[in-house]
């Protein structure tokens, strides 16, 4: 048997790590979990308050691994979860969604109070990661959450050793935890959440129980840990976090990575202090550019997946958002028109649609909007365009003629505001609206 064929991903739960952040509490659970009674059944809510469920459009949204929130914007997962390996590509982070607080793999579930859900912004796979041509070797991820999760005691962050000298260490008689989703005896992914104790597996005993087939896949930056003939990850665990506990907090050790298929026996996870100083450079990333106040977040087909710019409004009364797509070259303002689910910009007296673009999602900043006219626009406009020789700001004015509709458009300096209009053309005006953002932190 091939490697390609006889190693197994085991996706369906993300693993995270997350350090004590100054503000944040991270790593405590409640010692039995709060036993909660739904549709006759008992589900822990809280024993496992980091654990994430990955779900992705394929096309029905479907629970595909595991996760573990790490910081109330940012979940790490297996780099496999996003991977389409069979070609090579990832998925867009708005096929992919997140759910929080709750003990059941079904998106539909009824449930309570306690879940929260986001989508996700940004996807960042280690760059390293091959899939299977690598052998799953740098098998980690990175999500960023549309908005932060509100923590409290069934959705919190499990604590990451950043600094690698404060958290637990991998050694002989380490048993950590592991949870998830994954395949059960009768083949099925389980329909409420999985918990095993999992002791970690020195290298040279790992090496010797397992197939020879699987020891390629015991890669430089992984660890073995599990059973023979014992409680096992399985297919869907994929992502889940290795928790091991120190000072009664729970700090994340590995990823659940791949396995040896149709046998009980170790499965091979990634070790987070072999990736800390890429976690970290990522983080860093996340935390600068949402200083910002504000993200570009790719959707498509009219949906707005955050806090998005509802700077206009149809002679309906439906919210028009701020977008942007690329067209000839340059990111363009775009308008979102979700019930049309797609977006419009004009250029040389047409307008131009995609079903594809980027929303304009507020992380902290403030709009408003500035009245300007003859091609000038006031401090702060905001540009659209990557190029910052080539600005291209919001306006918006009131077309009459689509009965008093605030209808969103693009101007650059020196020209006017170009709207798209109904009959597919584009409308000009000498005044306008320019659309003003500012941070927060310095209003």
């Amino acid at each position: 048997m091939s490697f390609l064929t006889y190693v197994v991903s085991l996706c369906s739960a993300a693993w995270v790590w997350t350090t004590v952040l100054a503000d944040t509490e991270c790593g405590i659970a409640s010692a039995q979990g709060q036993a909660l009674v739904i549709d006759g059944r008992k589900a822990n809510s809280s024993e496992f308050p980091w654990h994430v469920g990955l779900y992705v459009e394929t096309p029905a949204l479907t629970q595909v691994c595991g996760g573990s929130l790490v910081q109330p914007r940012v979940v790490i997962t297996a780099a496999h979860c996003a991977y389409r390996d069979m070609y090579g590509t990832l998925f867009k982070p708005y096929e992919m969604k997140v759910s929080l607080g709750s003990s059941f793999r079904d998106w539909n579930q009824k449930t309570t109070e306690h879940v929260q859900r986001r989508n996700v912004t940004r996807l960042f796979p280690h760059p390293r990661y091959r899939g299977t041509r690598r052998n799953y070797a740098d098998d980690v991820a990175i999500l960023e959450l549309d908005r932060p999760i509100e923590v409290n005691a069934y959705v919190l962050p499990i604590c990451v050793d950043f600094l690698s000298n404060r958290g637990p260490s991998l050694q002989e008689n380490s048993v950590g935890k592991v949870v998830g989703w994954g395949t059960t005896n009768d083949g099925k992914p389980s329909p409420v959440l999985q918990s095993a104790e999992m002791p970690f597996i020195p290298f040279e005993t790992c090496e010797r129980v397992v197939p020879a087939e699987f020891v390629p896949f015991l890669t430089s930056d992984k660890f073995c840990a599990g059973h023979v003939d014992g409680a096992q990850v399985a297919r869907g665990d994929s992502g889940g976090g290795l928790a091991l506990q120190q000072d009664g907090r729970w700090f994340l050790a590995g990823v659940v990575s791949v396995g040896v298929p149709n046998k009980r026996t170790y499965a091979a996870f990634t070790r987070l202090d072999a990736h800390i100083t890429w976690i970290n450079e990522v983080l860093k990333k996340v935390k600068k550019d949402s200083s910002k106040g504000y993200e570009w977040v790719p959707a498509k087909l009219g949906d707005i997946p955050c806090r998005g710019v509802a700077g206009g409004l149809s002679k309906d009364g439906e919210p028009l958002y701020v977008g942007r797509f690329p067209f000839r070259g340059l990111k363009t303002s775009a308008t979102i028109i979700p019930s049309l689910k797609k977006a419009i910009v004009t250029w040389g007296l047409l307008a131009h649609e995609s079903s594809t673009y980027e929303v304009l999602c507020l992380t902290g900043g403030v709009i408003s909007w500035g009245s300007d006219a003859d091609g000038k626009y006031p401090a702060g406009a905001l540009s659209v365009s990557d190029d910052p020789k080539t600005p291209i700001f919001v306006c918006r004015i009131v077309l009459h003629s689509s009965g008093h509709a605030l209808v969103l458009g693009k101007m650059s300096p020196g020209s006017h505001c170009y709207i798209p209009t109904s009959d597919g053309r584009e409308d000009i005006s000498q005044t306008y609206d320019v659309l003003v953002l500012r941070n927060e932190g310095n209003s």
